[in-house]
């Protein structure tokens, strides 16, 4: 996966048809390292104090509603900043991306 991979446009889509406001995007390509992974997330949150989504391109995530911008909204209001949450692999049995997973992750 590259920077100009179409599933990044596909997320940002994503985040945009849930009316977030998001105020900036940064993403970050490699092979996985935990390392590098809690490196560039604590830059991330050094530099910016408010909401932070953490998406990964082969994986889910499990909402815990359908109105994310309620929530987030209602969650703010009472001083919360984070929302914990569910990934799912969506890595089908032969390590392939599986982009249909029928609604059943």
């Amino acid at each position: 996966v590259d920077l100009q991979d179409p599933r990044f446009a596909e997320a940002e889509n994503i985040l945009q048809s849930l009316q977030l406001p998001v105020q900036r995007i940064k993403k970050w390509v490699g092979s996985y390292s935990s390392v590098e992974r809690r490196t560039f997330m604590d830059k991330i949150q050094h530099e910016f104090k408010g909401w932070i989504v953490e998406a990964d391109i082969d994986e889910f995530p499990i909402l815990p509603t359908k109105n994310l911008q309620g929530l987030l909204q209602n969650m703010s209001l009472m001083g919360n900043n984070l929302l914990p949450g569910i990934m799912v692999d969506r890595l089908s049995p032969d390590g392939r991306l599986d982009n249909n997973m029928n609604g059943n992750p």
